[in-house]
């Protein structure tokens, strides 16, 4: 639950970056999540979008 909001969607990748040498945000989700998105897209990070499949 790191993108259930806004706030975490930046703290919590910040700190993996920071404290676990992450280098890329893998996120998950559809158009609902696209305000959280913008979060760690508008500080420039390196995002991947997970592209499952919706059966």
């Amino acid at each position: 639950m790191s993108d259930a909001n806004r706030e975490s969607a930046w703290s919590d990748p910040v700190r993996l970056m920071r404290d676990g040498g992450v280098r890329m945000i893998k996120l998950e989700g559809g158009g609902r999540q696209t305000g959280i998105v913008e979060v760690p897209a508008s500080h420039h990070s390196a995002l991947c979008a997970h592209g499952g499949l919706g059966f």
